[in-house]
């Protein structure tokens, strides 16, 4: 009987636990989609990367709401694999995102992982040179790198914005703009 009794709780809490997971996900969802495509810079990568989140917090026994945020990054840093100084800022996104994030996500991978777990979620270089597999010191003078080479990203994107949507806005047909047609 008493086992009886602690296999149902047992199943008991792996249903709150598969319970508070969902939750978790569904209330910080868009949240942790940008945490991902922050540091993947990639729509598909990121997705997967919050896949795979989802279902490694499935199988942890520890709190989910405190622990979805660091199993991304870890699955992150696992699929983009960022190494100091190497590759070219890649993204493979839609064109139809902020300025901001825009700048981020133009930054080179290494570079893109130090300014999003130093500066936008607070880990320590500490924490960020353990996670990055890199000195501390590297750590720090990529920070600085990074926040350089974000504002120089942000002033260029800015700096096109209007032009672009001029430049959209010439090259659609009158047809297509019901408000100007008439």
């Amino acid at each position: 009987m008493r086992n009886a009794i602690n296999n149902y709780f047992h199943q008991r809490m792996q249903l709150v636990r598969t319970h508070a997971a969902c939750g978790a996900f569904k209330r910080d969802m868009t949240s942790l989609f940008m945490l991902s495509l922050m540091l993947t810079a990639d729509e598909d990568l990121a997705e997967t990367c919050l896949v795979s989140s989802l279902d490694d917090c499935m199988t942890m026994k520890f709190s989910v709401n405190e622990w979805a945020r660091c199993v991304l990054v870890k699955n992150a840093v696992e699929l983009v694999r960022p190494i100091l100084n190497v590759g070219v800022p890649t993204m493979t996104c839609s064109a139809n995102i902020k300025p901001t994030l825009r700048a981020v996500m133009r930054l080179k991978s290494f570079e893109r992982f130090v300014f999003v777990l130093t500066i936008l979620e607070g880990y320590s270089d500490r924490e960020c040179s353990l996670l990055l597999r890199s000195s501390s010191r590297h750590v720090m003078a990529t920070k600085v790198q990074a926040l350089e080479n974000f504002i120089a990203n942000l002033k260029c994107t800015t700096a096109r914005g209007p032009q672009l949507e001029a430049a959209q806005l010439e090259a659609r047909p009158l047809a297509s703009m019901p408000q100007l047609a008439n």
